[in-house]
C-alpha cells in the first residue's frame, strides 16, 4: 500500500481541485472547486508577497462548486488562490491577472 501524495498522517483530502477560467484574466474569472464532501471554506487570495488581497467564507458542495472571482481591481501580476478549512487547505492556485 503506496503512501498517498499531498496527505500526512489521516489528513482528509477536501479539496481534489481548483482551476481558474479564464487565465491568465483581465479581471473576471471562474474558480471551480472539486470537492470531496461538503464543507465550510474560506476563499483567499494573496500575491506574490504573501499579502492576503481577498477573502470569503464559501461553502463548498461535494463534487463541483463555482465561485465568481474579480481582480479587476488588482494590478497585474500572479496571484495564489487557496480554500481552506478546518483541517485541510488546499494547493495553491496560480492566477495570471493582465
Amino acid at each position: 500500500n503506496g503512501a498517498q501524495l499531498g496527505s500526512c498522517g489521516n489528513d482528509v483530502i477536501v479539496v481534489e481541485e481548483t482551476v481558474a477560467s479564464p487565465n491568465p484574466t483581465s479581471g473576471e474569472t471562474l474558480i471551480r472547486v472539486t470537492s470531496a464532501k461538503r464543507s465550510n471554506a474560506i476563499l483567499q487570495v494573496f500575491n506574490l508577497n504573501g499579502m492576503r488581497i481577498f477573502e470569503q467564507k464559501v461553502s463548498l458542495e461535494e463534487g463541483q462548486t463555482f465561485f465568481p472571482l474579480n481582480l479587476g481591481r488588482a494590478i497585474p501580476g500572479i496571484y495564489l488562490v487557496k480554500i481552506q478549512g478546518t483541517g485541510f487547505e488546499s494547493e495553491p492556485l496560480k492566477i495570471i491577472k493582465y
